[in-house]
């Protein structure tokens, strides 16, 4: 997986999957809960026990618990099946601290799909950006990985 966090404070993670892309967006949205690591990468963590991603722009992305807790952690703001889909992304924290994830899908020529994930938006983070842009670097790391893994 490519690695980055630039002096723009953009996290950029690439990745290429054995799927259409119409699967590999299907994957990563409409199946999350099959792949997210929600134990460790949640607001409830072991207590959660399903992420919800609403398919359309306007849509709301939010982890569920047994209980009936729910957790926003960002609106999409671009549904393209099969090409693109973006967020803000705010888990645990309001939606005036939410920084942006912009998800691409690109057909490659075996037959697969390459993804690709910037993140930005960092300066509504402040002076935690740095730390927190340098702490998703690695996040994204071990979540992608599972969603490789799922492919």
């Amino acid at each position: 997986m490519a690695k980055a966090v630039d002096s723009g404070l953009t996290v950029r993670k690439s990745m290429t999957v054995p799927l259409a892309p119409a699967d590999a967006f299907r994957l990563f949205t409409e199946r999350m809960a099959t792949w997210w690591p929600l134990a460790t990468h949640s607001v409830y963590e072991t207590e959660a026990t399903g992420v919800v991603v609403e398919p359309r722009i306007g849509g709301r992305i939010y982890e569920t618990t047994d209980d009936g807790r729910t957790s926003e952690w960002g609106v999409v703001s671009a549904w393209s099946p099969g090409e693109r889909f973006a967020t803000s992304w705010h888990p645990g924290n309001e939606p005036a601290l939410a920084t942006q994830i912009d998800v691409t899908f690109s057909p490659t020529p075996d037959g697969g799909t390459r993804v690709d994930l910037v993140h930005t938006g960092w300066e509504a983070r402040g002076t935690e950006a740095a730390k927190l842009a340098s702490g998703y670097d690695t996040g994204w790391d071990f979540v992608l990985g599972r969603f490789v893994e799922a492919a």
